[in-house]
């Protein structure tokens, strides 16, 4: 057995011995045992800490926060980590590198071609090659509002392609597309409702008393699903991109137009059946454009324009907190006072990532809190030739020609339980593989 495989089992093991604190189901009481008093007995057992994959024999890591479920559902926190292996110049979450916090419902988009809510105009004919000329650029939801002249303009290039549309809320899981007159496809095929909004209002509505497409940013999704609960899902995550046009021999002449990009719509309210509410509060961060730069090389021939460059910097919602129907309520807490060594500066936090360095789950004047053991690893390369991690919050290492977005990871250690007045502190789990 090889050293990785030892060290593995180790950690199995350290991580088993560790106390387990488990959350009780969405009832109408706050679960004792996450509110200040940590003596949960530990059962030693493992089953819901990790699950096996017997086929590459990695692992998923799941460390329960607090556990909110209801018929529809799992809503409660939790974060997550796969032994699979760290992609080559992956970017940590808020968290640290590859681990993900799991709390919010999202929609995540798949563009193909160009984005399904686009109605662009561009002021002069675009010659996609010698024979094929347009003035205006459509996405299969921009179009689906012209009448039958607008539809037989041939100046007109309309998408063939719908997005993909992701659905991961609660007991939802199924991929989504918006059709040929709106219609919408579920993926796999499930009686569920889904409609669209513009800034809560219905989309065809917007448009019919507007004349106009909605600004991308308003729209909106409201998801029913067979049990009767509602989703209402709001704009998350979004890029403002340069869309240009495919031109033949790679050449790319002129940009259609910049557009905002929503790549995650979030959920910002979860309508049970029995009419209790979920609700999530979000920060809006704008991101550096340094981070998420992006570039899709025109391909030959006449074709769809394809996305240009992400080059006017990025916006995150970040989740702030959760409001429970029994009275309770998850705050995750970043670090607003530094910026992060691997998003390139430490002076500006709100425009250069947050850290979450604590999620309090609270009921009335009790609570429990989980606080983040994190540093960062740090490249031997150049000048640096002995420094592999340093303490969060420490200044980035210098290293010559290397800027610290690309020497720097955030790295989760581990976590520990702290009482509410701060006063008590019992280590939790401790995480010795995860870098």
């Amino acid at each position: 057995m090889n050293k990785t495989a030892y060290r593995w089992i180790a950690a199995a093991i350290l991580l088993g011995a560790m106390p387990s604190y488990g959350q009780q189901n969405g009832g109408t009481n706050p679960d004792s045992k996450m509110l200040g008093t940590p003596a949960a007995v530990n059962t030693g057992s493992m089953s819901g800490l990790y699950s096996p994959n017997l086929y590459d024999g990695s692992a998923n890591i799941h460390i329960p926060i607090y556990d909110f479920r209801t018929d529809a559902g799992q809503f409660g926190v939790s974060l997550g980590y796969n032994t699979r292996g760290v992609r080559v110049d992956e970017l940590a979450s808020p968290v640290g590198l590859h681990w993900n916090l799991i709390a919010e419902g999202s929609i995540q988009r798949v563009v193909k071609g160009l984005p399904d809510e686009l109605s662009a105009v561009y002021p002069d004919t675009l010659w996609m090659n010698g024979n094929i000329k347009y003035t205006r650029f459509k996405g299969r939801l921009g179009g689906s509002f012209d009448n039958a002249t607008e539809m037989a303009d041939p100046l007109v290039f309309r998408d063939p392609e719908s997005d993909d549309f992701i659905v991961s809320a609660g007991g939802l899981s199924f991929t989504f597309n918006i059709g040929t007159g709106r219609q919408i496809y579920t993926n796999p095929n499930r009686n569920f409702q889904v409609e669209l909004l513009s800034s809560g209002q219905p989309y065809s509505t917007v448009v019919q008393q507007t004349g106009t497409i909605p600004d991308p940013l308003t729209l909106e999704f409201l998801i029913t699903d067979l049990g009767g609960n509602r989703y209402h899902f709001v704009r998350g995550d979004y890029d403002n991109i340069s869309i240009f046009a495919e031109m033949d021999a790679f050449v790319s002449s002129g940009l259609i137009t910049n557009h905002n990009q929503v790549s995650r719509w979030v959920v910002d309210e979860v309508t049970l059946a029995d009419g209790r509410k979920i609700r999530y509060n979000y920060y809006d961060k704008n991101g550096s454009a340094t981070i998420y730069q992006s570039y899709a090389a025109p391909a030959s021939g006449p074709g769809a324009p394809g996305a240009g460059v992400t080059d006017k910097g990025e916006h995150l919602a970040m989740i702030r907190s959760i409001e429970y129907p029994n009275a309770v309520t998850a705050h995750f807490v970043y670090d607003t006072t530094k910026g992060r060594c691997d998003y390139g500066k430490q002076d500006h936090p709100q425009t250069n990532g947050m850290a979450l360095r604590e999620v309090r789950i609270q009921s009335g004047e009790q609570c429990t809190r989980y606080q983040m053991d994190q540093s960062y690893t740090v490249v031997l390369i150049g000048n640096n030739t002995s420094t592999s991690e340093i303490p969060y919050g420490s200044d980035c290492v210098i290293i010559n020609n290397v800027p610290s977005n690309r020497s720097h990871r955030l790295r989760l250690k581990g976590i520990s339980m702290v009482s509410c007045d701060g006063t008590v502190t019992e280590p939790l789990y401790t995480l010795p593989m995860t870098r």
